[in-house]
């Protein structure tokens, strides 16, 4: 009682997900992590890998690999955590391109 992750959340309402100016040529919902009641981190537990297809304004496409969770289980060990449990984010962790204004 009391150990367990709250539910995933599934994003309100589908969206694109971007990298650098790309934007997927699909729609998604993904799930999120909620939070541990006892102060543990709630993490992944279980994921899926799905290649997505990005569009960019210039007309190229291409794919990524996107880790998809499905599930998520309290723990301990809270140093290994990365953009893939906390709030949800509209772009892809790694992306580090940079553009000028």
């Amino acid at each position: 009682k009391g150990r367990k992750c709250s539910r995933t959340h599934k994003a309100p309402e589908p969206h694109r997900l971007s990298y650098a100016s790309c934007r997927s040529t699909r729609l998604y919902r993904p799930n999120y992590c909620g939070v541990c009641r006892d102060g543990r981190c709630c993490s992944p537990r279980r994921t899926r890998t799905a290649n997505v297809t990005f569009a960019c304004p210039d007309g190229d496409l291409f794919s990524r690999s996107v880790m998809f969770i499905q599930s998520c289980k309290c723990s301990d060990e809270c140093n290994h955590l990365n953009e893939a449990v906390m709030p949800p984010q509209l772009w892809l962790y790694g992306d580090v391109h940079k553009f000028k204004d």
